[in-house]
């Protein structure tokens, strides 16, 4: 398993891994590790804050891959998870030399305020009661809390942008998309387009695109990215 090319999907914030649905030439050609994110499905539910930032989730997925003696990756982050790849392709590059990233796809991933549509309305309801009796969906409120916490400060500190175009810029492979639908919705489409970035618009496409109703032409770029990326490695 170790030795054959591997796909990574990381989730957004309040979705899971059942939404992942990749092409079946993509399921033939590609190991695919899709893991619910940290107070999300059925991972656990942690009742403080740190488990819940951009690097804690990062580092727990790179934990995940490394026992899976993972070799080579595609990481593709969809909204949450586009700030999270962009902490594990750094980490990878900056700890890990036996693992190659192969390429990065970021799936309408957050790069400014403006991307924080859902995420700033969640804090505005305030922050959850918990304790250790809480129930389940008292645990799952307080994780939607506070990834969003993280997720919108990181999105405001005008970091993100600099940070994805610093692994363009040092040779990553790298496919932008967003839906067809939100054309003209986002700066932070502009944004990366002014720094050199092709975005990708996804015909039928939403913000969710891998499940909506631009899906099929999704994985359709998603597939072509991917095996034109291990053909050009072989």
């Amino acid at each position: 398993m170790a030795s054959r090319n591997h796909a990574l999907f990381i989730h957004g914030l309040g979705s899971d891994s059942s939404t992942c649905l990749p092409s079946q030439r993509l399921l033939d050609e590609v190991n695919w590790i899709i893991p619910d994110l940290a107070g999300h499905g059925m991972s656990c539910k942690p009742l403080d804050f740190e488990p819940y930032t951009m690097k804690s989730q990062a580092d727990s997925i790179h934990q995940i891959l490394s026992e899976q003696g993972v070799k080579n990756v595609f990481i593709i982050g969809h909204s949450l998870g586009g700030p999270i790849a962009i902490e594990l392709c750094e980490k990878i590059i900056r700890e890990n030399r036996d693992i190659t990233l192969n390429g990065l796809i970021y799936e309408e991933g957050n790069i400014n305020e403006d991307d924080c549509f859902g995420s700033k309305k969640i804090l505005e309801k305030g922050c959850p009661k918990v304790s250790p009796h809480s129930d389940e969906k008292e645990a799952m409120d307080f994780a939607m809390y506070a990834s969003s916490k993280d997720l919108v400060e990181i999105s405001c500190s005008g970091e993100l942008l600099p940070r994805i175009k610093a692994l363009k810029d040092g040779g990553l492979p790298m496919m932008v998309m967003y839906g067809e639908k939100n054309f003209g919705r986002f700066s932070s489409a502009t944004l990366l387009e002014q720094s050199g970035f092709k975005i990708v618009w996804v015909a039928k496409g939403g913000h969710s695109m891998h499940k909506d109703e631009g899906s099929g032409a999704f994985w359709a770029k998603v597939e072509d990215f991917i095996l034109s990326n291990i053909s050009r490695n072989q």
